[in-house]
């Protein structure tokens, strides 16, 4: 049976709408008060989910609707909707009242009510009253997400002191491996509150056991880190100890325990040889991470020296020589440059080819080059070209390019550039760049403004790209490159249209003459047509009004909380209508779940023609593949710590995709993605108050140890950005390394001399998105002066 205001809709009417979509907004029920909601919730400039105000902005809206229509706004949800804004407005007290009230008057939605009832209780320190809420969740048999989500908190507020009767009452489920482990912790805490020992500690050593890399692992690592007595505890016990904390990068606490399991390893108790190795390698690792480098290098040669493979041999010299290269950023240790390059040269003597030989020929020929050693080098080079190994081939060539003409040279380039154009591997528009800079210092500048046109117009948005624009925008080229633009201005390719247009801008005549010309030209495209015409289906027109209220979700998806109901989103909002398609991701956005809304807007804009520039697509397409997701957490924090917010958001989108529960392979955790240790240094050195390593997946949290450690590299590298997104992923001392390669602060060059794929590619993922960051929402604020470290 529908509420009254559905029943309110004239069939007429009702049948135009379903006819026409211009039709929606007459039929919309005028009276629905969650069309109200919806509009206020697309129309603010936050989302209540992460702004206290623009919460208690809602929800003064939501007592309003509940006086004027109390039956309506009851079947409609709002009571449960009124308590989840109270606690969104930092009132958890009276939103754990409200949620309790609205179990009696949404029976459908109370598996959410509690949900929220046992984190808001957690979050008091009310670990029995959490757990036993959770539990009765459970007993809902909940589909997901929301029951591997009532899970975590179960298992979590049963260890830290729930009813441990309530894990008898849990229903058999359809649990996941993951899910399992959870439960199997919460039971080895309440066998050891039982007095069970010997239980207990079976329990927790089967879970890492079985795996020494998740939550529930670390959970254990630590439980018995605290329980075990190093002096009798077998080097089986160290090493599954040590390597948990190891797998979750928290070396501090991993090298004593791989110490005396190592002590005990090498006598052949407890494990096979192969484990011994395994922790041998995690010693000298953590050392590494820790930034002991002479240690770790010493570590590194014994086990060397120890192996008996080739593969392990040259496996623990590639990381010596990585120990004394960094030993050598050191004024005092520059001598380990000359020690590096030797160790590398033992593992090409092992492994002359494959991923681990490739990476010791780069480095080793980098070293060489640098030390004046040309000769050995381009030995190496001759030797990949005739074995076709095209991808060291390709870096080496790159970096030799980049060195010479960064320093002015032009001699050698042409040749190397010639042979990398034909090589299979290699960056073609990195190519590109440097045969404009050749071009350029030989004063060859109109056939510079060609090469460089055309490495920007391979992807505008690249920092290579972008290198390139920089360069004709600057005096030795503009005034060959402005006139390029105005003969383009009337060109018919769309693709120099674009660049005319983007050059001259719209304050010149001929870059409004370009860009009219372009769209012309695109509307005569059908599909590049729909998307200049794409507006987002306004909310009084979604076909959502006319659902019966049935279920929890739908109820859920009427008040725009799709934070707790996303799958629904799916079907109101269908991919095959792009105007709903958009609104369902607005819709999506406006309620904090940004992971599934950049999902929606990344698939639309991957559908529109090639032809059509981005800065065509529609803004509120580009603004949410783009989101500025949780920004009133984000503005505040960059502000507070002096950096770029678009900076800080482009680095959330590549590292996380906006998803707060985001968990990597390398143990790191939430938007910005952080190991544990790393947080719990900075949280101690900032005085950011004390973290768990659960907390990292609050947006709070993890946004405001961005912005601590963008602050913190922006001062280490004097604010030039690719070594600071760099040393993001690949941690500061190898992000100086690389800028110590470099000859100039072309920010190309050190692209070039980056020696890590995963970090290029990073990198060029990040400077893309800041980019269009910048041009989709403007120049942000000049940061004062940054706070002090």
């Amino acid at each position: 049976m529908l509420p009254s205001f559905h029943r309110r809709v004239a069939p007429l009417a009702l049948l135009a709408a379903l006819l026409s979509g211009a039709a929606w907004a007459q039929a919309a029920p005028p009276a629905d008060p969650r069309i109200e909601i919806a509009e206020l919730r697309l129309g603010s400039a936050a989302e209540a989910a992460s702004d206290p105000a623009a919460a208690a902005s809602l929800l003064a809206t939501v007592e309003r609707l509940r006086r004027e229509r109390p039956a309506e706004a009851k079947a409609a949800g709002f009571d449960y909707l009124r308590a989840r804004l109270l606690a969104q407005s930092g009132k958890p007290a009276a939103a754990i009242l409200a949620l309790t009230e609205s179990l009696a008057a949404n029976p459908s939605l109370s598996p959410w009510a509690r949900y929220h009832l046992a984190v808001l209780e957690e979050q008091r320190g009310r670990a029995e009253t959490a757990a036993a809420q959770a539990a009765a969740v459970l007993g809902t048999k909940p589909a997901r997400p929301l029951l591997e989500r009532t899970l975590v908190v179960f298992a979590r507020t049963v260890a830290a002191g729930g009813d441990c009767r309530l894990l008898s009452g849990v229903p058999v489920l359809p649990w996941k491996p993951r899910e399992q482990r959870y439960l199997a912790f919460a039971r080895a805490e309440c066998a050891q509150r039982a007095g069970r020992f010997a239980e207990a500690q079976q329990s927790l050593v089967a879970l890492l056991e079985a795996k020494v890399e998740d939550d529930p692992a670390l959970l254990a690592a630590e439980k018995l880190a605290e329980r075990i007595d190093p002096e009798k505890a077998s080097g089986r016990l160290m090493l599954l100890v040590g390597s948990s904390f190891y797998e979750h990068r928290d070396f501090v606490e991993a090298i004593p325990f791989l110490n005396v399991a190592i002590g005990r390893l090498a006598s052949g108790r407890d494990l096979p040889a192969g484990r011994y190795w395994q922790a041998r390698y995690a010693l000298g690792r953590s050392l590494f991470w820790l930034e002991r480098y002479s240690e770790a290098a010493i570590a590194f040669d014994a086990l060397a020296r120890s192996s008996t493979t080739a593969g392990e041999r040259a496996q623990a010299y590639y990381q010596k020589g990585r120990s004394l290269e960094l030993q050598a950023l050191d004024p005092a240790q520059t001598a380990r440059r000359e020690e590096a390059a030797a160790t590398y040269a033992e593992v090409l003597r092992l492994l002359p080819e494959g991923r681990l030989g490739n990476a010791a020929s780069i480095s080793k020929s980098r070293l060489d080059w640098l030390a004046g050693r040309q000769g050995e080098a381009l030995v190496q080079l001759q030797g990949h070209l005739a074995a076709k190994r095209n991808e060291p081939a390709s870096q080496l060539l790159a970096f030799l390019i980049a060195t010479d003409l960064a320093d002015g040279k032009t001699a050698r380039p042409a040749g190397w550039i010639s042979i990398a154009e034909r090589l299979p591997k290699g960056s073609k528009l990195e190519l590109a760049y440097w045969k404009a800079r050749l071009a350029e210092l030989e004063g060859r500048r109109a056939e510079a403004v060609e090469l460089y046109l055309r490495a920007w117009s391979m992807a505008p948005y690249d920092p290579v790209a972008q290198g390139a624009w920089q360069r004709l925008q600057s005096e030795n080229l503009r005034f060959v490159a402005e006139a390029r633009a105005r003969q383009l201005a009337r060109s018919p390719s769309a693709g120099e249209l674009f660049f005319a247009w983007r050059f001259l801008g719209d304050s010149a005549a001929a870059g409004v003459l370009a860009r009219t010309a372009l769209i012309d030209q695109l509307q005569r495209d059908p599909r590049a047509a729909s998307f200049l015409r794409l507006e987002p289906r306004p909310a009084a027109a979604w076909p959502l009004w006319q659902m019966p209220l049935r279920s929890g979700e739908e109820l859920l998806a009427g008040l725009g909380l799709f934070d707790d109901g996303p799958g629904l989103a799916g079907r109101l909002f269908p991919t095959a209508d792009p105007a709903l398609d958009l609104a369902g991701s607005r819709a999506l956005a406006a309620a904090g779940a940004h992971h599934a809304s950049l999902y929606r807007a990344e698939s639309m804009a991957k559908r529109a023609p090639a032809a059509l520039p981005a800065a065509l697509l529609p803004k509120a397409l580009r603004e949410r593949a783009y989101p500025l997701g949780y920004r009133p957490l984000l503005e505040r924090e960059a502000k507070e710590w002096k950096i770029d917010p678009q900076l800080l958001a482009a680095i959330i989108r590549e590292e996380s995709r906006f998803d707060p529960r985001a968990f990597s392979n390398a143990s790191a955790r939430g938007l910005t993605q952080f190991i544990w240790p790393t947080a719990h240094q900075l949280a101690a050195k900032f005085k950011l108050g004390a973290l768990e390593a659960l907390d990292l997946h609050k947006p709070e949290v993890s946004i405001e140890l961005g912005a601590v450690y963008l602050s913190e590299l922006d001062k280490t590298f004097g604010g030039s950005l690719p070594p600071m997104v760099a040393a993001y992923n690949a941690g500061a001392p190898q992000a100086r390394l690389w800028k110590s390669y470099c000859k100039s602060d072309d920010p190309v060059e050190y692209l070039s001399k980056v020696g890590f794929e995963e970090t290029r590619n990073y990198l060029t993922k990040v400077l893309t998105s800041r980019a269009h960051y910048r041009e989709i929402y403007g120049p942000p604020p000049v940061p004062e002066k940054s706070r002090p470290l």
